[in-house]
C-alpha cells in the first residue's frame, strides 16, 4: 500500500512549547532609543530555565518589555558581535519572511517573550533584535551565556527530518549510544523481552569517547564507510529513543544477567514525553557504569484548524461504514481506525504526542469523498477513527481528528435455522448438508467443517472451548447473495465439502441477523460413503506384479539461474505397506506414552500394543484399498526431496503426532501412487498406467516432514496445477517415463512442491519428464505388451488448477482449520479492529 511521503521543511530555529532558560545578563536594560514616538521603551533581559527540561543548556527565554513597537524579528550569532556589526533591521526583516527564517512577531505593550532553540551549552552568544517602530527601525544587542550540560543526553534541536542532541561524558570515558524509534524500541521490550543492553549492543554507531555533538539526519547514510547499516530516518512527530552506556575502549558493555528463574514478562518502557532518566529500569539486567535515556520528538506539522465532515451510513454488531468528505483546501487525507486495545497501546508505545504521526504513517491515502466499510468489530467495544487531511506538498500543514464509535448489541431477534446432514451415495469423497432459515430472515452465516477426528482432538469445554469457541474464533463467513437467497427458500441450500471415504464429518454454523448478530451454534453431522472400485482382471494384476520392484528414478530439476541439476533416486515399488516391524527405542517410547497420557509404565505398554493392533487393521485395510483402485505404491528410498519414512516408522517417531492409525498411512513418504486402467482398443483390452495425484482421493507425497506437505503438481511455466500424469513404456522396452502431457493447450511438466498452510512455499521445478529404469528384463517385456498410452484426457485424469481449489466455488466450501487445543489457547484472537480483525496495531507490529 502506497503511504504518505514526508518532505524535508527545517528551520534554522524550531519553536516549541517547551520553556527553557539559560543564565545571562539578567540586569541589561536597553534605554529607548530615538524615533518617531518618545513613547517607545525597550527593555531586554533573560528569563531562568528549568535544569529539568530536556533542551536546558541549549535553549534561552528572553523576556522583551516593550512599549510602542509594532512588529520585531531576531537571529542569534554565536560569540560577541559589536554594535557597529549588527546588521540594518530592514534587512533583518527582509531575511525574517524568507524560506527558513525566524518569522516577523506582533508586538504587544508589556511583556514579549523569544524562544531561542538550537544553541550549545556553555557557550556565549548575541541575540539582536530588530524592532519596526513605525516606518524606522531599531536595532538591538543582547549577550548571554549559555549553561554548562547538566545531563548526559541534552536535544539541541528537532526539526521535522532531523534530531540534533548533545552526550556530555567525562574525557577518557568509553561509551556506546543508541538511537530508535519509540514504536520499536517500546514494542521490541514490551513483547520480546530486549532490555537497553541489547539496543546499546548495535555495532552500526561504533565506540564514543569524551562529550560530542551528534546530528540525525533522515537520509543520511549511518555508517559512512558501510552502506551495508542503511540509512537514518526522520519523520515528523515521530517519538524517538536516546540511550547512551559507558563501555570499554573495545565497545563492551559491563552488566549482569539474573533473570531470577523465573519468564521475563516485558522490559521497562521509555519515559513519558521530553522525560529523562540516569536510573537503569530493565528487570533482570544489571547495567555497571554511567546509563541515560531520553524520549524526543521530531517536529510536528503544523496544525489547522480544519475537519472532515464524516457521516455514519451504517452501524451494527460487526460493521461501521462511514462517508467522508475532506474540508476544502486539503490535498489529500488519510484514515486509520483502531480499537480501543490498540489505541491504548499505540499511547503506551509513542505518548499522546506521538499518535498523529504513527496513525499517519499507516493512513490510507485519499483524495476524494470515500465511502469506506470496515468489518470484523466487536460488540461492547470502541472503536477510534483518524483522519489526518494534509494542506501541504510536503505534509508540513495537517488537521487531525478524532471520531469515536461503540459497538452495541443488536435488539433484533436471532435467526433460527435447520441443518440437515446429507449421505452422498456416487461421492466418497465428499459429504454435504442442507441449510435452511424457515422464517427467511438470514443475512448470512459463519461455519466451521471438519473430521469428527479433528474435532476430537480440539473441543476442550471444560477450558471453555467447545463449538461455539471455534465457530466464533475461526468460522468461514458466507454472504454470497445466491447462496442467501437459497437458504431463505424453502429448499434451503445445499452446501458440499471434502471429505474421506466413511469419515464421519461435523458442520458448526451460526446465522447473522439483520443487525449482524450471530445466533446460537447450530449442528449436524454427515458421514462419506465407502470408496469403490473394481480390481482389474488377472492380466491387469501381472500388470501390478510386474511394476512392482526397485526402479532407478531420473529427474532433471531447473534452477533458478536456468542450469539443470540431475537428479537420482530409487524408487521401491510395492503392493501394500509396511507391515509393523521392531521398535525401534521400546523404552523410550514407553517413557513418551507415560509422559504425555499420564500414564503408568504398565498403561503405557498396553497403550502401545493396543495401538499396534490398530496399525495392523488399518495396513490391512490399505492393502484392500489399493487392491480395489488398482495402485501400487512407490516409496522415494533416497533424500530427495527428503528423507523417508514409513508408517512404521512414523509410529515410533515421538515427535509425529496422529489422531488414528489411518493418519500413518497417509502422512508417510515420500510415496508416489501408479494406478493401473482398463483401455479397450480394437476389442481387446489393454492397461493404461498413470502416476495418480488427484488431490481428493490420493494421499499427498508426504505429510509428516513438518512444516510441509509434498505433493508431486503439473507446471505450465506460470501456475500450478493438481493433475494425474500419464505413464509411458519406453520403446526399448527399458524402463519408464512420468510424462509432461498437453492439456487445454497447455505443457504441463511434473514438479515437487512444498506447501504450508494452502500456499506453495518450496518448489522443485522439473524440466521434462520423469524416467523410471531397471535391470528387469522378462518384467519389462510383460509391461510392453500390455500396457497402452492414454490417447486423451480421461475422467481419472484429474486437473484442477491450484489457484482455482483454493478459491473453490460455493458448492465445494473450504474446510475449517481447527488447532489442537493447546495451540487454540495461544492463537484466541484477543481484539479485533479495513478487517478490523485481522489488521490490528499489535498483530503488525509483531511482523
Amino acid at each position: 500500500m502506497k503511504k504518505f511521503k514526508f518532505s524535508a521543511f527545517c528551520l534554522s530555529m524550531l519553536f516549541l512549547l517547551v520553556l527553557g532558560g539559560c543564565s545571562g545578563n539578567d540586569d541589561e536594560v536597553t534605554p529607548p532609543g530615538e524615533g518617531p514616538s518618545s513613547e517607545v521603551a525597550i527593555e531586554i533581559e533573560s528569563e531562568k530555565g528549568d535544569e529539568g527540561s530536556a533542551i536546558y543548556a541549549t535553549s534561552a527565554t528572553i523576556s522583551l518589555n516593550l512599549k510602542g513597537v509594532e512588529t520585531y524579528t531576531y537571529q542569534v550569532e554565536e560569540g560577541s558581535v559589536s554594535e557597529s556589526d549588527f546588521p540594518d533591521g530592514e534587512i533583518m526583516f527582509a531575511n525574517a519572511e524568507k524560506e527558513n527564517g525566524n518569522g516577523i512577531f506582533t508586538a504587544q505593550d508589556g511583556k514579549n517573550t523569544a524562544y531561542l532553540y538550537g544553541l550549545n551549552g556553555n557557550t556565549k552568544y548575541t541575540a539582536i533584535f530588530a524592532f519596526k517602530v513605525g516606518t524606522e527601525y531599531q536595532v538591538k544587542g543582547f549577550e548571554f551565556t549559555t549553561p554548562e550540560y547538566s545531563r548526559r543526553i541534552t536535544i539541541i534541536s528537532a526539526t521535522r527530518d532531523e534530531i540534533k542532541f548533545h552526550i556530555e561524558m567525562p574525557e577518557g570515558v568509553y561509551y556506546k549510544w543508541s538511537f530508535t524509534d519509540a514504536l520499536n524500541y517500546n514494542s521490541m521490550k514490551d513483547l520480546f523481552m530486549q532490555s537497553d543492553v541489547d539496543f546499546l549492543g548495535n555495532p552500526s554507531v561504533g565506540v564514543s569517547c569524551g562529550p560530542q555533538d551528534i546530528t540525525i539526519t533522515s537520509g543520511v547514510q549511518i555508517d559512512p564507510d558501510d552502506p551495508m547499516w542503511g540509512e537514518w530516518q526522520v519523520t515528523q512527530g515521530t517519538a524517538y529513543v536516546i540511550l547512551v552506556g559507558e563501555s570499554d575502549e573495545e565497545g563492551n558493555l559491563d552488566y549482569e544477567v539474573d533473570y531470577g528463574g523465573g519468564m521475563l514478562m516485558s522490559q521497562a518502557l521509555a519515559p513519558t514525553v521530553g522525560d529523562y532518566t540516569e536510573e537503569w529500569s530493565d528487570e533482570g539486567v544489571t547495567f555497571n557504569g554511567m546509563y541515560a535515556k531520553q524520549m524526543v520528538y521530531a517536529q510536528s506539522a503544523d496544525r489547522v484548524d480544519e475537519k472532515a465532515t464524516v457521516t455514519v451510513l451504517k452501524k451494527n454488531e460487526t460493521k461501521l461504514k462511514v462517508a467522508i468528505t475532506p474540508p476544502a483546501g486539503a490535498q489529500s487525507y488519510g484514515v486509520y481506525m483502531t480499537s480501543e486495545d490498540d489505541y491504548e497501546l499505540m499511547k503506551k508505545y509513542v505518548g499522546e504526542q506521538g499518535i498523529p504521526a504513527l496513525v499517519f504513517n499507516e493512513s490510507t491515502p485519499l483524495y476524494e469523498p470515500q465511502e469506506i466499510e470496515y468489518v470484523g468489530m466487536s460488540i461492547g467495544k470502541k472503536y477510534h477513527l483518524f483522519i489526518t487531511c494534509n494542506f501541504a506538498d510536503d505534509f508540513s500543514k495537517q488537521s487531525f481528528q478524532e471520531e469515536v464509535y461503540e459497538i452495541v448489541e443488536s435488539t433484533k431477534p436471532d435467526v433460527e435455522l435447520t441443518v440437515v446432514g446429507n449421505v452422498e451415495p456416487d461421492q466418497p469423497y465428499k459429504v454435504s448438508y442442507t441449510i435452511k432459515a424457515p422464517n427467511g430472515d438470514c443475512r448470512g452465516i459463519r461455519y466451521v467443517e471438519n473430521s469428527m477426528s479433528e474435532w476430537n482432538a480440539s473441543l476442550r469445554p471444560e477450558y471453555g472451548m467447545d463449538e461455539k469457541y471455534y465457530v466464533t474464533n475461526y468460522g468461514l463467513d458466507v454472504t454470497d447473495a445466491d447462496v442467501i437467497q437459497a437458504i431463505n427458500s424453502s429448499e434451503g441450500y445445499k452446501m458440499y465439502f471434502d471429505s474421506f471415504p466413511e469419515e464421519e464429518n461435523m458442520l458448526v454454523v451460526q446465522a447473522y441477523n439483520e443487525d449482524e448478530d450471530l445466533s446460537e451454534p447450530y449442528m449436524a453431522k454427515a458421514t462419506a460413503v465407502a470408496d469403490f472400485g473394481t480390481p482389474v482382471d488377472a492380466d491387469g494384476q501381472a500388470i501390478m506384479d510386474n511394476l512392482c520392484g526397485t526402479w532407478n528414478a531420473t529427474f532433471n530439476r531447473q534452477g533458478s539461474n536456468g542450469e539443470t541439476e540431475t537428479i537420482t533416486f530409487p524408487v521401491e515399488f510395492s503392493r501394500e505397506p509396511e507391515e509393523a516391524g521392531e521398535y525401534a527405542d521400546y523404552d523410550k517410547l514407553v517413557k513418551t506414552i507415560m509422559t504425555m497420557k499420564n500414564m503408568t509404565e504398565e498403561e503405557a505398554k498396553l497403550y502401545i500394543e493396543e495401538e499396534k493392533a490398530n496399525y495392523i487393521q488399518a495396513r490391512e485395510k490399505q492393502i484392500d484399498f489399493y487392491k480395489m483402485k488398482n495402485r501400487i505404491v512407490g516409496r522415494f528410498k533416497g533424500e530427495f526431496p527428503h528423507k523417508y519414512a514409513s508408517p512404521w516408522d512414523l509410529f515410533n517417531n515421538i515427535s509425529y503426532s496422529a489422531v488414528d492409525a489411518d493418519d500413518l498411512f497417509f502422512d508417510y513418504g515420500p510415496k508416489i501412487f501408479l494406478e493401473v486402467i482398463p483401455v479397450e482398443e480394437n476389442g481387446q483390452t489393454l492397461y493404461a498406467v498413470i502416476l495418480s495425484a488427484n488431490l481428493y482421493a490420493v494421499p499427498p507425497l508426504s505429510d509428516w516432514n513438518t512444516p510441509f506437505t509434498y505433493y508431486i503438481m503439473g507446471y505450465d511455466g506460470s501456475s500450478a496445477y493438481h493433475t494425474d500424469f500419464p505413464v509411458k513404456v519406453d520403446e526399448d522396452g527399458n524402463g519408464l517415463t512420468i510424462q509432461a502431457y498437453e492439456y487445454n493447450g497447455m505443457t504441463l511438466t511434473p514438479f515437487f512442491a512444498g506447501m504450508y498452510n494452502n500456499a506453495i512455499y518450496n518448489t522443485y521445478y522439473g524440466s521434462g519428464d520423469i524416467v523410471l529404469t531397471r535391470n528387469n528384463a522378462s518384467a519389462m517385456k510383460t509391461l510392453k505388451s500390455s500396457v497402452t498410452s492414454l490417447k486423451t484426457t480421461t475422467k481419472n485424469m484429474l486437473t484442477t488448477p491450484w489457484a482455482a481449489y483454493q478459491t473453490a466455488t460455493i458448492k465445494n466450501m473450504p474446510k475449517t482449520f481447527l488447532p489442537s487445543a493447546d495451540v487454540a489457547r495461544k492463537l484466541k484472537r484477543e481484539s479485533v479492529t479495513i478487517d478490523c480483525s485481522k489488521s490490528s496495531f499489535i498483530k503488525k507490529i509483531q511482523k
